[in-house]
């Protein structure tokens, strides 16, 4: 941005000048087209941009990306002319700063979901079929990001499902591809702002997933330090102390060898377990990634059909009770922890988290194949 300071002189009798300031904003090669909804969980996608910002120069978008694109970015066909990438948009990091730098736009990563993908896993995240809502599409004729999410299933806004058929030819057609129109129907040209929606309201669960959805796309801060799988598996066994692995597990909807691989390992999370989560928890799916496993506030879960819970004690309330018993075990010679787990009606988990150095030595004497109590066999040969 130049400023340049203006000098005008006023004709009256006694003359005097005013001096004044212009914000002037640089040169671009392409038209200051900001995106809608930047900040906000009604953001524009990025080929919703890219569609308006070609249409703005009346041109097609294949040569937009030629003028602006270096020829590293480019495919060099045999008879040396340029034709752009199949799969150009596959990574939009690449060809993100020209774009910016050509339209001055400095906020064009919160167009996509590229910043999210260190921790969330891109397996069956982006929908193959377009979907729409025909109240937001008739508001601002553009596509939202939340829409190109398969776990989107409905408008927290408008509280209603999207809609994915033409309303005249009934036809569903791909995603939003470069070059074609936004708010009509690529095979009859009718409005998709004229289209049906289902009548039945959104469960429950539907609309937790479209706001969570909406609260990460709205984030703007930094997201250099996300919490890795392996912190977010652990807070939530953390947390949760008073519930044991295959219980965490029902109610999450998962198998113990994922959980066991999320402890383990740096194995992102999918957006579906990750809203999961918040469901149970009562914590947001960007607290779930950017805040300390240590500050999450678990709400109590819900006691529906689709979340049961089974009823335990606290082992907080009876700490002081199981401590004797367990160094009684112990005196007497107890063989391994699931012994002692058994005897004291415990998970393994719960006696390793509140008692590690007692559950240390009882890993050690389960870890022999014969225990001291038991007498080894004594081979015939």
């Amino acid at each position: 941005m130049r400023q340049i300071s203006c000098i005008r002189k006023t004709a009256s009798a006694g003359s005097c000048q005013l001096e004044f300031t212009l914000d002037i904003p640089p040169r671009t090669r392409l038209f200051h087209l900001p995106p809608y909804g930047a900040g906000s969980p009604q953001v524009e996608s990025l080929n919703s941009w890219l569609i308006r910002l070609a249409r703005a120069h009346r041109i097609s978008t294949r040569i937009l990306l030629l003028q602006i694109l270096p020829e590293r970015e480019l495919k060099i066909t045999p008879d040396r002319r340029m034709r752009l990438r199949t799969n150009i948009l596959a990574n939009p990091l690449r060809i993100l700063p020209w774009l910016a730098k050509a339209a001055h736009c400095d906020n064009l990563k919160l167009l996509t979901l590229d910043r999210w993908f260190f921790a969330v896993s891109r397996l069956c995240l982006i929908r193959k079929r377009r979907a729409w809502c025909p109240d937001c599409l008739r508001e601002a004729p553009y596509e939202r990001l939340a829409w190109t999410l398969n776990l989107a299933t409905c408008c927290p806004r408008h509280r209603i499902r999207l809609a994915s058929q033409c309303p005249r030819c009934t036809r569903r057609f791909p995603a939003l591809r470069l070059g074609t129109c936004i708010d009509r129907c690529p095979y009859c040209s009718c409005k998709l702002t004229d289209s049906s929606f289902d009548p039945d309201p959104p469960t429950s669960w539907e609309m937790h997933c479209a706001e969570q959805i909406g609260n990460l796309l709205a984030y703007t801060g930094r997201t250099a330090n996300l919490n890795m799988p392996n912190q977010i598996a652990n807070g939530l066994t953390g947390n949760l102390a008073d519930y044991s692995q295959s219980e965490i597990c029902r109610l999450l909807k998962i198998n113990d060898a994922t959980l066991a691989q999320l402890r383990s390992r740096n194995k992102t999370i999918s957006l579906e377990l990750l809203c999961r989560i918040s469901f149970l928890s009562g914590v947001t799916v960007s607290n779930l990634l950017l805040q300390s496993p240590n500050r999450w506030f678990f709400q109590t879960p819900r006691k529906t059909a689709q979340w049961r819970l089974a009823t335990r004690t606290r082992l907080e309330d009876r700490i002081e009770i199981v401590r004797p018993q367990l160094e009684s075990l112990i005196q007497r010679g107890c063989p391994s922890l699931r012994a002692a787990c058994l005897a004291l009606g415990t998970s393994s988990v719960t006696l390793k988290r509140h008692f590690p150095q007692v559950a240390n030595v009882l890993l050690k004497k389960s870890s022999t194949r014969y225990p001291a109590c038991f007498p080894k066999p004594v081979s015939t040969e």
